[in-house]
């Protein structure tokens, strides 16, 4: 386990299985056609670089691709990180000449400045105590989905 790694509950496989099956139960609701996850998940930028994306698929409505970064860490998340991430964001945007939708999931917090970075670019930042409260906030859908793998009940909403 990578030393900022948190002792989550949930695996990194499990928290990309249970993303993946929050899209697939999801994308008639919600519109959302599945596009990636995991690590062999990669979207090419305008840099011609390709860029590795925790989950991603697209909100059929909005026209939109939406990008998750997801940090399982001891540690709360950087600005440095939030900095990378945008930085992601805005290249592969160029590509696509649209700007993604994007959100961090963590499951310990945000420092300071990092909050107050992804606040002024609009970046969504979101916080998961545990794998019970795996939760990721659709603002421009509005809808809860409740995913179960095993014994693990999951929301989005």
């Amino acid at each position: 386990m990578p030393q900022n790694q948190a002792k989550f509950p949930l695996t990194p496989a499990e928290y990309e299985r249970v993303a993946e099956r929050i899209i697939d139960l999801s994308s008639t609701q919600a519109n959302l056609e599945k596009h990636g996850c995991g690590l062999r998940n990669k979207i090419e930028g305008w840099s011609g670089h390709r860029h590795q994306i925790n989950v991603s698929f697209v909100v059929k409505t909005l026209k939109a691709l939406f990008l998750i970064e997801c940090k399982q860490w001891i540690k709360k998340v950087r600005l440095e990180d939030v900095l990378v991430f945008h930085s992601r964001i805005r290249d592969i945007g160029k590509q696509r000449k649209q700007d993604p939708l994007e959100m961090m999931v963590t499951t310990i917090g945000y420092e300071r400045a990092a909050k107050k970075y992804a606040d002024k670019y609009s970046i969504r930042l979101n916080k998961v105590k545990d794998d019970a409260e795996f939760a990721i906030v659709f603002p421009k859908i509005g809808n809860v989905f409740h995913v179960a793998i095993g014994e693990r009940q999951h929301v989005v909403g």
